[in-house]
């Protein structure tokens, strides 16, 4: 069944300030995600992007895809300044305890803002390898909220956590 875009734009904004969509089974905030990015005893947390989603409606799956961050990173940039890291020894990320991770992805955005690469696994060793200059990284987690037990699964979120690399 098709929603109207004003439904669709309803349903994000209740996603944003972390409420549920009407008829959900149960209103539980969703916790906020967030990767910390460490190297030489410096940390920084992570901006979080909200990426997609998906919610109940009580009649049936909703699901919103955000803009991909790198389009959106220039925008962004003034925000950086707070999420900025020097590399210093090797880059270690923290995940909260609410985080999945079990597969994360690293983007790697340059200095005009275009994805230099994309990796899966180790992902350290993949900040290790940059070569001087900055990076913008983004990773990809996704957050599990109210479960749906009619449906017998959850609600869920996914989210890019952004910080700036600075490699010298």
């Amino acid at each position: 069944m098709r929603r109207s875009p004003i439904v669709l734009l309803l349903c994000l904004l209740l996603l944003f300030i972390g409420a549920a969509c009407a008829g959900t089974e149960g209103t539980v905030r969703m916790p906020q995600p967030y990767v910390t990015a460490t190297s030489g005893g410096f940390s920084v947390e992570t901006l979080y992007y909200l990426r997609w989603a998906e919610t109940w409606t009580g009649e049936g799956w909703l699901a919103a895809d955000g803009v991909p961050v790198g389009e959106d990173l220039e925008r962004s940039r003034d925000l950086f300044d707070r999420y900025t890291l020097t590399r210093e020894g090797p880059v270690t990320l923290l995940f909260s305890g609410e985080v999945g991770h079990e597969n994360p992805t690293l983007r790697v955005y340059d200095e005009s803002y275009a994805l230099v690469d994309k990796y899966q696994g180790d992902l350290e060793a993949a900040l290790a390898a940059l070569e001087p200059g900055t990076w913008w990284c983004s990773v990809s987690v996704t957050l599990e909220g109210t479960y749906i037990r009619s449906q017998q699964r959850c609600e869920r979120r996914g989210y890019e956590c952004l910080f700036r690399l600075v490699v010298e």
